[in-house]
């Protein structure tokens, strides 16, 4: 059985080879996912998944912590605590850069979030590519900086232009995992 990756060694392989990422939503895909070799699986760090990481202790495990459940950056450290304590080796975390900070300081390897994050498509203009135009691509850049800044290790990219992703991936030192975009 081979051991899951830190996060040290996904750094260590940005640029060398992709690295495979999977969500799940049941124990069942975890395990499956894991035997197929997926180097990362998230899922939400709810009671009822709290489990996961446990089951797949060979591989990556990541939980998202959900989305409104967290008022400030305290409550957040505090579910990142404890999701770390259930298995966790990263967080992902969609709030802001100055909660990514906090969390970072303590130790806590986070994932951010950029680009569509669904529940806040409204301030893009709903469900659809970010990043078109030259305001947009700035903003997006500027967005991974202060990430970046703050700590995160890694940033999820969601519809993205692909070029536009490629692009930031090569200049940011955060790894990038890419939901309708390019990426790492």
């Amino acid at each position: 059985m081979s051991k899951a990756l830190t996060v040290m060694e996904l750094r260590a392989l940005k640029g060398v080879r992709q690295i495979s990422f999977v969500q799940v939503a049941r124990e069942e895909e975890a395990i499956a996912a894991s035997e197929a070799g997926m180097d990362m699986i998230g899922t939400a760090f709810i009671p009822e998944h709290a489990h996961f990481a446990r089951a797949v202790p060979q591989t990556h495990f990541q939980y998202g912590l959900p989305w409104g459940k967290h008022a400030d950056a305290t409550e957040a450290l505090r579910d990142s605590m404890a999701a770390m304590n259930a298995g966790a080796q990263s967080i992902y975390c969609g709030m802001s850069p100055a909660v990514v900070e906090v969390l970072a300081r303590e130790g806590v390897p986070v994932i951010c979030h950029v680009g569509l994050v669904p529940p806040k498509a409204t301030w893009t203009g709903g469900f659809k590519a970010v990043g078109k135009s030259a305001e947009q691509a700035l903003h997006l850049w500027q967005e991974v900086k202060d990430f970046e800044n703050a700590g995160a290790f890694a940033a999820e990219m969601e519809v993205i232009p692909a070029r536009l992703a490629g692009e930031m991936t090569k200049r940011t030192s955060m790894l990038t995992i890419s939901l309708g975009s390019g990426g790492d």
